[in-house]
């Protein structure tokens, strides 16, 4: 058979490569030329990246905490009946001997913050999701604290609530002097001129606990207490509605909001309002970041806005399971109902001793006036000191107090007896460790 020289050819090219193939075995081979996929972002601040192929910038964020307690306190009563022994309180045996005087907690935060400019405005979605194991816990509790979209001035989804400004230096294990409460919420901000807006809020109470709190006057029946707290729980008949102004500029920020909140009794309803003030002034002239705080609030029928963990979120097997609540029905079918009035004044300092060193400090005045003896004064003071040993990385220790002072309280337990408070204070001394991404 006779080729032709086109076949030939072809022969030899294949030919050719194989045997340079062939050569080439054994050799290391050169690795292809890093490409930068990954683009910060600096419109948004540090930490933020481009999602290659998108308009999209995001940050991903988190810490992990160590934090451990030792503290006291003497929540117990004494009884006004006979056969009820202090410190005793209902069918369940609760007393100063079933409480824990030492504490742990372990919890991961993991967020994530992405952006996109458009035609509209900034397209914003914000979520945080808590993993947290406490001592006694049989496995860790998983939590959404955040989860919202931000566009053209709404916020839409679980949300701080917009009637909250200072929520407090302290670590909130267990001072609750002020408002601090997560919500399924749907605002809207609008930008009256540079660092001045205004929001108007519709806030789902029932999502962060600010739902109808209140008990009757016969002993053991409580009414409308928190979600899983006591024995019943009030509908939800409408949304709490906010409107807070906000004013932001160089010496530091200050707000002004009110809300209101329908408490839903055995028989019938009334309207709840609250409204507060604040101020947050910056220290620069002792040291950066330094500042101070002051505050106020004032609720009737609502004073979860004044104290976010009020003593109404306690259930019925706890000594103060009917004090702060929004309401007291009495009556023939419960049809009267006496709303709870409370108020608070709050402070705070920060002050930053050196780049590393910073110390807080807070407390507050609370005044709770209910019907049927329920009143009581509270007051909380906390701090803490603050050492960054690494970029991200904070070693902290502090103190919180609270000192319960009760005016004619009598209230009666689960055992049908009635018992009188005594003045009552909480100590706790806070050892925290935290790496933040």
């Amino acid at each position: 058979m006779i080729l032709s020289r086109s076949a030939l050819a072809a022969v030899f090219v294949v030919a050719s490569t194989g045997l340079a193939a062939a050569a080439d075995v054994g050799r290391p081979v050169p690795r292809p030329a890093a490409v930068d996929y990954v683009k910060v972002c600096d419109a948004y601040g540090a930490g933020f990246f481009a999602l290659p192929g998108t308009d999209t910038c995001i940050k991903i964020g988190g810490y992990v905490r160590a934090e451990y307690r030792i503290g006291d306190s003497n929540w117990a009563r004494r009884s006004t009946a006979a056969g009820t022994l202090g410190g005793y309180v209902g069918a369940q045996g609760w007393d100063q001997r079933s409480r824990n005087g030492a504490w742990s907690r372990s919890r991961v935060s993991m967020s994530i913050d992405a952006r996109t400019q458009t035609e509209f405005g900034l397209l914003r979605s914000f979520q945080d999701i808590w993993m947290t194991l406490d001592t006694g816990a049989a496995g860790p509790t998983i939590l959404i604290d955040n989860a919202y979209i931000q566009f053209a001035g709404l916020t839409a989804g679980r949300a701080e609530s917009f009637f909250d400004f200072f929520t407090s230096y302290s670590y909130n294990r267990t001072l609750d002097y002020y408002s601090y409460t997560k919500v399924a919420l749907l605002a809207y901000t609008a930008t009256l001129a540079k660092g001045v807006s205004m929001t108007v809020s519709v806030e789902d109470p029932t999502t962060g606990g600010r739902n109808t709190n209140g008990v009757t006057s016969e002993a053991g029946f409580y009414f409308g207490s928190k979600p899983g707290q006591g024995a019943y729980t009030g509908a939800l008949k409408q949304p709490d509605f906010v409107a807070a102004f906000n004013l932001k500029q160089e010496w530091g920020q200050a707000q002004i909001a009110a809300a209101s909140h329908t408490v839903e009794g055995p028989a019938t309803s009334a309207a709840g309002f609250a409204v507060m003030a604040g101020v947050k002034i910056g220290l620069p002239m002792l040291a950066k970041g330094d500042e101070m705080v002051l505050q106020t609030a004032y609720a009737r029928g609502a004073t979860d806005f004044v104290a976010s963990s009020n003593y109404q979120i306690l259930s019925g097997t706890t000594p103060l399971a009917n004090l702060g609540a929004d309401f007291v029905a009495d009556g023939a079918g419960f049809r009267s109902m006496h709303l709870t009035t409370a108020w608070n004044v709050i402070a705070g300092l920060r002050h930053n001793f050196t780049p590393r060193w910073q110390g807080n400090i807070g407390g507050a005045l609370m005044s709770v006036d209910g019907y049927g003896n329920r009143d009581y004064r509270q007051f909380d003071l906390g701090g803490n000191i603050v050492y960054t040993a690494a970029p991200g990385f904070q070693i902290s220790s502090g103190f919180e107090y609270r000192n319960v002072a009760f005016s004619n309280a009598t209230i009666a337990d689960h055992s049908s007896a009635t018992v009188t408070l005594r003045n009552a204070h909480i100590l706790v001394g806070v050892v925290r460790l935290q790496r933040n991404l």
